[in-house]
Protein backbone atom coordinates (compact mmCIF):
# COMPACT_ATOMS: atom_id res chain seq x y z
CA UNK A 1 0.00 0.00 0.00
CA UNK A 2 1.15 3.66 -1.07
CA UNK A 3 -0.21 6.34 0.36
CA UNK A 4 -0.32 9.44 -1.21
CA UNK A 5 -2.49 12.90 -1.98
CA UNK A 6 -4.45 13.96 -5.35
CA UNK A 7 -4.61 17.81 -6.64
CA UNK A 8 -8.16 18.09 -6.94
CA UNK A 9 -10.26 21.21 -7.10
CA UNK A 10 -7.47 23.29 -5.55
CA UNK A 11 -7.36 21.17 -2.25
CA UNK A 12 -6.01 17.67 -1.97
CA UNK A 13 -7.56 13.99 -1.06
CA UNK A 14 -6.31 11.45 0.40
CA UNK A 15 -5.54 8.39 -1.74
CA UNK A 16 -4.14 4.82 -2.39
CA UNK A 17 -1.66 4.09 -5.23
CA UNK A 18 -2.66 0.58 -6.56
CA UNK A 19 -0.24 -0.35 -8.98
CA UNK A 20 -0.93 2.12 -12.00
CA UNK A 21 -3.87 3.43 -10.36
CA UNK A 22 -4.60 6.05 -7.30
CA UNK A 23 -7.68 5.56 -5.54
CA UNK A 24 -9.14 8.52 -4.48
CA UNK A 25 -10.29 8.07 -0.83
CA UNK A 26 -12.84 11.18 -0.98
CA UNK A 27 -14.19 9.71 -4.03
CA UNK A 28 -14.55 6.19 -2.69
CA UNK A 29 -16.92 7.21 0.25
CA UNK A 30 -19.70 6.74 -2.30
CA UNK A 31 -19.51 2.90 -2.62
CA UNK A 32 -17.13 2.08 0.24
CA UNK A 33 -18.47 1.91 4.07
CA UNK A 34 -14.73 1.66 5.22
CA UNK A 35 -13.65 4.85 2.84
CA UNK A 36 -16.73 7.01 5.19
CA UNK A 37 -14.48 6.22 8.41
CA UNK A 38 -11.58 7.97 7.14
CA UNK A 39 -10.81 11.15 7.88
CA UNK A 40 -10.58 13.56 4.63
CA UNK A 41 -6.65 14.39 5.07
CA UNK A 42 -3.68 12.29 5.22
CA UNK A 43 -2.32 14.18 7.96
CA UNK A 44 -5.61 12.80 10.29
CA UNK A 45 -4.93 9.17 9.13
CA UNK A 46 -2.01 8.62 9.81
CA UNK A 47 -2.94 10.19 13.62
CA UNK A 48 -5.61 7.39 13.07
CA UNK A 49 -2.87 4.70 13.63
CA UNK A 50 -3.50 0.88 13.66
CA UNK A 51 -7.37 1.93 13.06
CA UNK A 52 -7.06 3.76 10.11
CA UNK A 53 -4.67 1.35 8.69
CA UNK A 54 -6.59 -1.42 8.91
CA UNK A 55 -9.53 0.85 7.29
CA UNK A 56 -6.96 1.19 4.47
CA UNK A 57 -6.61 -2.38 4.01
CA UNK A 58 -10.23 -3.00 3.92
CA UNK A 59 -10.60 -0.38 1.09
CA UNK A 60 -7.36 -1.79 -0.23
CA UNK A 61 -8.42 -5.38 -0.90
CA UNK A 62 -12.87 -3.97 -1.78
CA UNK A 63 -11.05 -2.34 -4.97
CA UNK A 64 -8.77 -4.83 -5.68
CA UNK A 65 -11.56 -7.16 -6.07
CA UNK A 66 -14.18 -4.87 -7.45
CA UNK A 67 -12.12 -2.74 -9.36
CA UNK A 68 -14.53 -1.99 -12.16
CA UNK A 69 -16.97 -0.42 -9.86
CA UNK A 70 -14.28 2.09 -8.26
CA UNK A 71 -13.80 3.04 -11.86
CA UNK A 72 -17.09 3.67 -12.72
CA UNK A 73 -17.52 5.85 -9.43
CA UNK A 74 -14.83 8.15 -10.47
CA UNK A 75 -12.46 6.50 -6.99
CA UNK A 76 -10.35 4.57 -9.30
CA UNK A 77 -7.65 6.52 -12.19
CA UNK A 78 -4.75 5.76 -13.95
CA UNK A 79 -2.28 7.63 -12.46
CA UNK A 80 -1.62 9.49 -15.69
CA UNK A 81 -5.22 11.00 -15.35
CA UNK A 82 -4.67 12.35 -11.80
CA UNK A 83 -2.04 15.12 -10.09
CA UNK A 84 0.00 13.47 -7.30
CA UNK A 85 0.75 15.72 -4.42
CA UNK A 86 3.05 15.23 -1.54
CA UNK A 87 1.75 12.38 0.48
CA UNK A 88 1.06 15.23 3.64
CA UNK A 89 0.56 18.47 1.76
CA UNK A 90 0.40 20.81 4.45
CA UNK A 91 2.76 19.19 7.26
CA UNK A 92 2.83 20.59 10.69
CA UNK A 93 6.70 20.90 10.78
CA UNK A 94 9.14 20.15 8.53
CA UNK A 95 12.68 19.65 9.63
CA UNK A 96 16.31 19.03 7.51
CA UNK A 97 18.86 17.00 9.22
CA UNK A 98 22.77 17.37 8.75
CA UNK A 99 26.01 15.05 9.24
CA UNK A 100 24.07 12.25 9.15
CA UNK A 101 25.75 10.80 6.25
CA UNK A 102 28.91 8.91 7.86
CA UNK A 103 30.79 8.46 4.33
CA UNK A 104 30.48 12.07 3.76
CA UNK A 105 31.83 13.21 7.38
CA UNK A 106 35.11 10.25 6.64
CA UNK A 107 35.66 12.39 3.38
CA UNK A 108 35.95 15.18 4.96
CA UNK A 109 37.91 14.36 8.17
CA UNK A 110 34.73 15.05 10.67
CA UNK A 111 33.65 13.02 13.25
CA UNK A 112 29.68 12.10 13.10
CA UNK A 113 27.91 15.03 15.98
CA UNK A 114 26.93 12.98 19.33
CA UNK A 115 23.36 14.51 18.38
CA UNK A 116 22.26 14.89 14.86
CA UNK A 117 21.77 18.20 13.47
CA UNK A 118 18.44 19.42 12.63
CA UNK A 119 17.22 22.67 11.60
CA UNK A 120 13.78 24.68 10.42
CA UNK A 121 14.14 24.86 6.07
CA UNK A 122 14.12 28.49 5.74
CA UNK A 123 11.44 28.44 3.02
CA UNK A 124 8.39 26.65 2.32
CA UNK A 125 9.86 25.60 -1.46
CA UNK A 126 11.16 22.45 0.20
CA UNK A 127 8.58 19.67 -1.59
CA UNK A 128 7.86 18.78 -4.95
CA UNK A 129 6.18 15.94 -6.80
CA UNK A 130 7.42 15.01 -10.22
CA UNK A 131 7.19 16.06 -12.73
CA UNK A 132 6.64 19.69 -10.83
CA UNK A 133 10.39 20.94 -11.28
CA UNK A 134 12.15 21.51 -7.80
CA UNK A 135 11.60 24.72 -6.29
CA UNK A 136 14.51 26.89 -4.93
CA UNK A 137 13.70 29.93 -2.86
CA UNK A 138 15.12 32.86 -4.48
CA UNK A 139 17.71 33.32 -1.81
CA UNK A 140 18.96 29.87 -2.70
CA UNK A 141 22.84 30.03 -4.39
CA UNK A 142 22.90 28.78 -7.86
CA UNK A 143 25.66 26.42 -9.07
CA UNK A 144 25.90 24.46 -12.28
CA UNK A 145 28.31 22.25 -11.05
Amino acid sequence: MRLASLAVDGGFHPALVLGEEALDLVSARAINAAARLLPADMLAIFEGGGAAMRLLSEITAAASTNAAAYRSCGALKPLGAVKLAAPIPRPRVVMAVGANYHEHLKEMNSPPPATPLSWPPPAPTWCCVPPSPPACPRSAPRSTA
